[in-house]
């Protein structure tokens, strides 16, 4: 998914390389500890204002790159 901040230059999505540690974070923030990586990746691809929360959890960098900002979950 690539949005377009106010300058106009295009984010990529959130991306992480630790999709161990990423769905234990899922797992603690949601309550869920039966949670599985195709949950969390269905809940990560499906906007949602839940979506937004749990990222608002997480620590997120971004480095820009060519024309693009990178995004990931650390």
């Amino acid at each position: 998914m690539i949005l377009k901040p106010k300058h106009d230059i295009a984010v990529s999505s959130v991306s992480s390389d630790d999709a161990v540690a990423l769905l234990a974070a899922y797992k603690a923030w949601s309550g869920n500890e039966s949670a599985t990586a195709a949950g969390l990746y269905s809940f990560m691809t499906t906007p949602s204002a839940e979506r937004n929360a749990f990222l608002s959890t997480v620590s997120i960098t971004g480095t820009v790159n060519a024309n693009y900002i990178i995004q990931e979950i650390n």
